[in-house]
């Protein structure tokens, strides 16, 4: 059974683990490296969602990069924001450490032996884990003898990583990543106490659910006492899973590079452990339970490293994966077919005497690419290999192809998916795959052309299938990372035109110039009949600045956005409604309109020079106004200008 991606990790001192050599801005924030091939400085912060970015490109062209992981969590405004994996001081009472800047928020104890625990908190509820941690023994015959109960000890946090030497014998130490969280149980040695002994060295440790929530394995409602192979899913009130536990991995920390390896490709064949799971009410004893057997082998060579981890069920389940043409398939829940962690597994291999083979695949969420776009071009696929076996080869010749199916929505039916994989247009033929590393794969125009008709179809996902080119029976294969393999997720990007955006929306990708097309929604410059609506300014990059004749329609200044006045002119044919702030400096507002205008809003109305040069018609104040140079009214009439019960402030 094949899990997540094993991080690599470094025993510094004692038990102390992290991460060393690497800087905080490229491990912990999705910064400019994310899309290294892409110019992010034109980013339309506006059209973000949890997995893409899009991006204004000179000719007011979209270029739009979707990522099979997340990039982005909303904050408490609502603003999808970067994820920052960063541990920092806790901002409340229980806890003293957190990370809150991620769609799953981490919350810490400052010492291990808390009633606390450690607390988990995303979209779907909060849930208390590490409870009560303890090391046991559990005989051939199901008895248990504890062993260890954790100890005291204070917190220790280096970045995304927070450890603490919760056991003489193992430290525990947590990562975050993008929607997960990684738990690493490092075993410094054998305790003494199992030396000799048969049956199994369990971690156990209580998890503590919302009421009405329960945790399900392979498919149904765990049973007290149930051991089970299968990955654990909490599953909320409603009936929909939250939480996701993968099959935990045990491996030497020096033979870490191995335990990335299939196990049939492996000298060492990493072991996974199994769950044991007891009930309480929405109290659940979650045991990892490692083969004694394994870990009294006289070679082994310690520290070693059991691997939980938890996730958000929805993000990542089934957005990469694999599927295998044998028996050996076992379904554990909706969606989790034989992904086993997100892996993508393409090719053939010799198990336990018989053929398999596999197929894989990557989803990718294209909800943020508009409806009623007009072109769809350089639709280009980047994956990154992290091993590959071809038995002295050279390279593995692998297809990429159209999918009719959608395999994070399938449940009970590996078949389907592994049926659909080369069943349907062939995007790519003879791929050859002879290096680790990331592949930038152009799919052609068919898949431009099937992805522009599924996004103004309605159709919010698009797939790409592995097939080996041809399926020989021998122990040819090659491994991609997955959903789950932060910084390493498959994604794609590709240029569009149309459904860019409503005319007159300030977007400021570009620059902070009112004339410059690519700084608004269709691209263009407003008119005198279009009207102009300047939004928040933290959703957008660049405040528009007046800084030559610029004209429009109606003008909306929205709450928290800003106009910079330069020493340009903006002529309005319409109505002034500003709820945020005008900066006046040196420029010049002027209203024409034959017909009755008004200024209104909540916001500062700081004009420099105010013209009223209409012919007809009045000016109706609806707001308090400043006037820092000039108010000139060039056909002055008994009616021009009607302040009503308004003041204008000529403060300079």
């Amino acid at each position: 059974m094949r899990l997540k991606l094993i991080r690599f990790i470094l025993l510094v001192s004692g038990l102390w683990l992290f991460l060393s050599g690497v800087s905080l801005a490229e491990r912990l924030v999705w910064d400019a490296d994310v899309f290294p091939d892409i110019d992010q400085q034109n980013e339309i912060i506006g059209k973000r969602d949890r997995f893409s970015k899009h991006f204004r490109q000179p000719d007011g062209s979209f270029k739009a990069a979707i990522r099979r992981g997340s990039l982005h969590y909303r904050d408490d405004s609502g603003r999808w924001q970067d994820i920052d994996r960063e541990i920092l001081p806790s901002q409340g009472e229980e806890f003293a450490f957190e990370n809150t800047t991620n769609n799953l928020k981490s919350f810490f104890p400052e010492n291990s032996a808390t009633p606390y625990g450690i607390r988990l908190d995303s979209e779907s509820g909060a849930i208390n884990i590490w409870l009560e941690p303890t090391i046991i023994w559990i005989d051939e015959d199901g008895a248990e003898e504890t062993i260890e109960t954790v100890n005291a000890s204070t917190a220790a946090t280096n970045g995304n990583r927070i450890a603490y030497n919760a056991f003489e014998s193992a430290a525990c130490e947590f990562v975050i990543d993008a929607d997960l969280l990684k738990q690493n149980i490092i075993l410094n040695s054998l305790p003494e106490e199992v030396v000799g002994k048969t049956g199994f060295l369990a971690f156990s440790e209580y998890i503590e659910l919302p009421e009405g929530w329960a945790i399900h394995a392979n498919g149904k409602p765990v049973k007290n006492g149930m051991n089970t192979d299968a990955s654990l899913f909490v599953i909320d009130a409603d009936g929909n899973p939250a939480y996701a536990f993968p099959v935990p991995r045990v491996y030497e920390m020096s033979n870490a590079t191995e335990a990335l390896l299939p196990n049939r490709f492996s000298e060492e064949q990493p072991r996974t452990a199994t769950y044991r799971v007891e009930t309480d009410g929405n109290r659940y004893r979650v045991s990892v339970d490692v083969p004694l057997e394994w870990l009294s082998d006289a070679d082994r060579d310690f520290p070693v490293v059991i691997d939980p981890t938890t996730t958000i069920y929805s993000l990542h389940i089934n957005g990469t994966g694999f599927i295998e043409n044998s028996d050996l398939i076992g379904v554990t829940y909706q969606g989790a077919l034989s992904s086993y962690g997100g892996k993508i597994y393409v090719g053939s291999a010799d198990v336990m005497g018989f053929w398999i083979y596999e197929r894989g695949w990557s989803e990718f969420i294209t909800s943020s690419i508009p409806d009623g776009i007009t072109s769809v071009d350089n639709l280009v696929l980047h994956v990154n290999c992290w091993d590959f076996n071809v038995q002295g080869m050279g390279a593995l010749s692998l297809n990429l192809y159209e999918m009719d199916v959608q395999p994070s929505t399938l449940s009970g039916s590996p078949m389907t998916v592994f049926s659909d994989i080369g069943a349907h247009t062939l995007y790519v033929g003879s791929l050859s795959v002879s290096y680790n590393g990331w592949y930038n794969i152009d799919l052609g125009a068919s898949a431009d052309a099937d992805l522009l008709t599924a996004v103004n179809g309605g159709i919010d996902w698009f797939s790409v299938g592995f097939k080996e080119t041809v399926e020989l029976g021998s122990q040819y294969e090659a491994a991609f990372y997955g959903s789950q393999d932060t910084g390493n997720e498959p994604y794609i990007v590709v240029d569009y035109t149309g459904g860019g955006g409503t005319a007159g929306s300030w977007i400021g990708v570009i620059s902070t110039d009112w004339n410059t097309g690519g700084n608004w929604g269709d691209g263009t410059v407003p008119t005198s009949s279009v009207d102009v609506t300047i939004p928040n300014s933290a959703t957008t990059p660049f405040d528009p600045t007046i800084s030559a004749a610029a004209v429009c329609a109606d003008i909306t200044i929205e709450t928290g956005g800003i106009v910079n006045g330069g020493s340009g002119t903006l002529t309005v044919h319409g109505n002034w409604l500003n709820d945020g702030v005008l900066n006046g400096a040196s420029s010049t507002v002027v209203f024409v309109d034959a017909a009755d205008q008004s200024i209104s809003g909540t916001g500062q109305s700081n004009f420099y020079n105010l013209n009223i040069n209409k012919p007809s018609g009045k000016l109706n104040l609806n707001q308090n106004i400043g006037v820092a140079g000039k108010l000139d009214m060039l056909y002055p009439g008994a009616h021009t200008l009607n302040v009503g019960t308004f003041k204008i402030d000529f403060t300079p």
